[in-house]
């Protein structure tokens, strides 16, 4: 979330990592908006929630239209930067039975890495990282190299 407040005021993440200001849509489905506006004020304190900031507690799965839903935020905001997707869990259709597992996680993520890649937008997937620790960080994703996009 910090990033996504990052990307609308053109300020700064991930340390030193300065945003280019745009408008954002971040895609809360674990949340509901009592718990979006708790997260919000820990955040921003009695601060305004930015203008350019799109708030969704619940959006199609992928294959369901979720992608066009993306499509369509995107292509209707006037700069649009960031979409986030909180999280993958949600909107991941499940594997089929003649799917592999690796097969299933790179589908799940590619038609939105084309989206993203065609509108020039980052579309960032919160993904829950295994409990096991690991000596390279991308070891800790849960899930395949699909996922990653190693292999």
């Amino acid at each position: 979330m910090h990033a996504a407040l990052a990307v609308t005021r053109g300020g700064y993440t991930l340390g030193e990592k300065r945003c280019m200001e745009g408008d954002v849509l971040y895609c809360a489905l674990e949340d509901n908006p009592r718990r979006l506006k708790r997260r919000m004020q820990k955040l921003l304190g009695s601060e305004s929630w930015p203008r350019r900031l799109k708030f969704v507690c619940d959006m199609p799965r992928l294959k369901a239209g979720g992608v066009e839903f993306a499509r369509q935020w995107i292509e209707s905001q006037p700069e649009p930067r960031l979409v986030v997707i909180d999280t993958l869990a949600r909107v991941r259709d499940p594997k089929g039975a003649q799917e592999s597992s690796y097969e299933a996680d790179y589908a799940a993520v590619s038609e939105l890495k084309a989206l993203a890649d065609e509108k020039g937008v980052a579309i960032v997937l919160v993904h829950h990282v295994r409990k096991m620790a690991a000596d390279d960080p991308l070891d800790t994703v849960s899930g395949t190299t699909g996922l990653t996009g190693r292999g």
